[in-house]
């Protein structure tokens, strides 16, 4: 069952600050500059806060897995050529900065761009830049569709650092997917793609691969097969994880299917959807329908599955607010930085707990949409309210995951859109009222 969230009481404010000047070297952005003075939630000190200017060119702010290094992406537009740049997410100062990092050029002919984001294998974690574009061009030949990406050890010190490894696949038609273990999928024509980033391993999965198991209940039964369309949503260590006709599964050795184990609850109409939201942490994040037809209004079992067993770990009921036709891994998540917590919109969940809680609209409350979720398991997002001629009212809020219970921040507090171990990161969607003040990029409060 869901754990009700009550609005009730306020948590007080962190207060302003002036920043501080990190002792950062290198040449991915030099000092932290003072931050502008900012409301922040209890528990971080935005007296020690330092920020990032538009004027540095560092974009794309990710915090990577255990908490203390947040990276960014600098882009050269004339040689078309991306720079990561890692740095001290408590002080700011710049740990190391990459080698610049040639793109292939843009399928428009124009300017390409680049993708940062962040994983880990084997318990190291790494930055991984990807772009997508088109190679080969010689006035001859014509180009080929491809994409690239470039991986480097987070742990990395200097000024150049060169990437532990890049990979190129053919024939891709899109951006890839980050996964948490290493591994990033592409779509490719024919087949999906994914790429271990770190060993440079490319494995293509046509469906001949992404086959139901062949003890699937009721799969090979009635009009069509359960994969008869199969999409990959992500090459896990285990095996693909994989959508098909209502259903989901991961295959490979020791491969389960989701029909077989239903959970109690769920609808038992033939075309009731059970779809994989997404991957992460090991885990597979799925919605069930509980009543009426893929994508009617209503609710959602939302089940936290192991990935390797497929053992249910935690289910919360909350919300439809799917239609159906809703892409995988398009909607955003947050891990804790100790992985313990998982946020995904109106759904929250206490991974060692085994625990899920549901923040969507009751006739009590209003919907919260979480951003972040901290190591105590604090979560914060906006409350929002539509009046009844439409607009929109958004109200800061924090959830406790001890207690399930919800509480509006003080007016005029940020919400965190990332948190580390020893610091948060704020940025344009941490408002609810308006952007960070002209001229910043980024804004990180150490806590207190």
């Amino acid at each position: 069952m869901a754990v009700a969230a009550v609005l009730s009481g306020c948590d007080s404010s962190g207060g302003s600050g002036t920043g501080v000047e990190g002792n950062g070297k290198g040449s991915g952005g030099g000092k932290a500059v003072a931050a502008p003075e900012l409301k922040v939630p209890a528990g971080f000190d935005a007296g020690k806060s330092w920020a990032v200017k538009e004027s540095e060119g560092l974009t794309s702010p990710v915090v990577a897995p255990g908490g203390d290094v947040v990276l960014f992406v600098r882009q050269d537009s004339d040689a078309n050529t991306a720079t990561v740049v890692a740095r001290d997410l408590a002080t700011g100062a710049v740990r190391w900065t990459g080698t610049p990092w040639k793109m292939p050029v843009s399928d428009g002919g124009g300017i390409n761009s680049a993708a940062l984001s962040v994983t880990s294998e084997n318990g190291k974690a790494y930055a991984v830049l990807n772009a997508y574009g088109t190679s080969g061009d010689d006035g001859v030949n014509k180009a080929t569709a491809v994409a690239r990406t470039a991986a480097y050890a987070v742990d990395s010190s200097g000024d150049a650092v060169a990437p532990v490894k890049e990979s190129e696949v053919e024939g891709a038609t899109r951006l890839g997917a980050m996964q948490d273990d290493g591994t990033m999928v592409f779509g490719t024509n024919p087949d999906p793609t994914a790429v271990d980033v770190v060993s440079g391993a490319v494995t293509a999965y046509p469906d001949t691969k992404l086959k139901a198991p062949t003890d699937a209940k009721g799969c090979y039964e009635g009009f069509s097969n359960c994969d008869v369309n199969p999409e990959l949503v992500a090459a896990t260590p285990y095996g693909p994880l994989v959508n098909g006709v209502f259903t989901y599964w991961r295959g490979g050795a020791g491969g389960w299917y989701s029909e077989n184990d239903r959970p109690a609850g769920v609808s038992t109409d033939s075309d009731a959807e059970a779809v994989v939201r997404l991957y992460a942490g090991g885990r597979t994040l799925s919605t069930w329908e509980t009543k009426g037809q893929p994508g009617s209004a209503g609710e959602l079992l939302w089940t936290v599955q192991d990935t390797k067993s497929g053992a249910l770990e935690a289910s919360v009921t909350c919300e439809n607010r799917y239609d159906g036709n809703d892409a995988q891994n398009k909607n955003p998540y947050r891990l804790s930085a100790n992985g313990q917590y998982l946020v995904n919109d109106v759904v929250a969940f206490d991974l060692k707990a085994k625990k899920g809680y549901c923040v969507g609209a009751s006739a009590e409350r209003n919907r919260i949409p979480l951003a972040s979720v901290d190591n105590t398991g604090t979560a914060y997002g906006f409350a929002t309210k539509t009046d009844s001629v439409g607009s929109v009212t958004l109200t800061a809020a924090s959830l406790s995951l001890t207690t399930g219970k919800a509480s509006p921040l003080p007016e005029g507090t940020l919400v965190p859109a990332q948190i580390g171990a020893d610091a948060a990161l704020f940025d344009d969607s941490s408002y609810a009222d308006g952007q960070l003040p002209d001229g910043y990029t980024a804004v990180f409060v150490p806590r207190s």
